[in-house]
């Protein structure tokens, strides 16, 4: 491997034999600025990228494919149309996007699917394989639950892994038509994210049935990645034990495989509503508290593990 890749040396992440310490941001629509047909704005992402770099932000969390879906919120267009027809001029818009990176000596974070149903993610490759009707969030007879149980599916599903390796092989070999690289050749990516946020499902038994299955596929999907490309990191994308059914012992289990090269987490108060924001006064301190306790929990789980951390969102 060449030194111009980010590698993981003990629990550390390494560049140019130097620790690898950095300040990012999420940029998931960063392809869609760069594309070059309507709703491309090259202009604008150059100006956001110059001020990232300006303000020492020197790495972008990226959605490398959206899936095209049938609910309502979600992202539109997609980069995937259908099983293995994509959108060129979306994925030249990441070509662009990364040739930028690495002109300003940025890293990107490549996150593969979404276990969420704003880029279609998961669930759009459920039904388009088994032919089920995604449920919508708005839906007040199926909703959340019922959408979070139907995408945790996928991790058993193998026809729809198929249609998802699928795609993670073509960005992978995919050749930047900007630099004339070979994306497994591009030092400005760090590293491949199976997905982002990716969990068991719901808390409690229905969650805990698709542990083995989703503890497979996180450790089987990173080693599909490594081997056909031997050059950048690999993670999960998880927001920590949040997505693990609240376990320690279930997230360090989800990353103890030797494929995946570092850990993430996330931290939503809000989303996860320790924080009410009708009543600040009374929730603001417990807020602040349980999230430096997360922080510190994630620490100390990365040190059990033996693997660096980031805290992404």
């Amino acid at each position: 491997m060449s030194d111009d890749f980010i590698r993981v040396e003990g629990m550390q992440l390494i560049l140019h034999d130097a620790p690898y310490l950095y300040a990012g941001t999420n940029m998931w629509f960063g392809a869609y600025l760069g594309a070059a047909g309507p709703g491309g704005q090259r202009a604008r992402l150059v100006r956001e990228l110059d001020l990232l770099r300006e303000h020492g932000i020197t790495n972008v969390r990226i959605m490398a494919s959206s899936e095209a879906s049938i609910l309502p919120a979600a992202v539109r267009p997609p980069i995937q149309r259908a099983p293995g027809d994509v959108d060129e001029d979306l994925l030249c818009g990441l070509d662009f996007l990364l040739a930028a990176l690495g002109e300003r000596g940025m890293h990107a974070v490549l996150y593969l699917t979404n276990f969420w149903d704003w880029s279609g993610g998961m669930s759009s490759y459920n039904a388009w394989t088994d032919g089920g009707a995604v449920p919508a969030i708005p839906d007040p007879a199926r909703g959340w639950e019922a959408l979070v149980a139907y995408t945790a599916t996928f991790y058993a599903n193998s026809a729809a892994n198929e249609l998802y390796r699928a795609q993670i092989h073509r960005l992978v070999t995919r050749t930047n038509a900007i630099t004339g690289r070979v994306y497994r050749d591009e030092p400005a990516i760090m590293a491949w994210q199976l997905a982002n946020e990716p969990r068991p499902g719901l808390y409690g038994a229905r969650g805990e049935k698709n542990l083995p299955a989703f503890f497979s596929w996180l450790g089987e999907t990173a080693a599909f990645i490594h081997a056909i490309d031997p050059n950048h990191l690999v993670s999960t994308g998880s927001e920590g034990t949040e997505g693990c059914l609240g376990s320690d012992e279930h997230y360090i289990t989800a990353h103890a495989d030797a494929h995946i090269d570092y850990l993430t987490f996330h931290l939503w108060p809000y989303n996860w509503r320790w924080f009410d924001p009708s009543r600040p006064d009374a929730t603001l301190a417990g807020t602040r508290e349980r999230s430096n306790a997360y922080v510190q929990r994630h620490g100390a789980l990365a040190r059990r593990i033996g693997k660096p951390i980031v805290l992404e969102e």
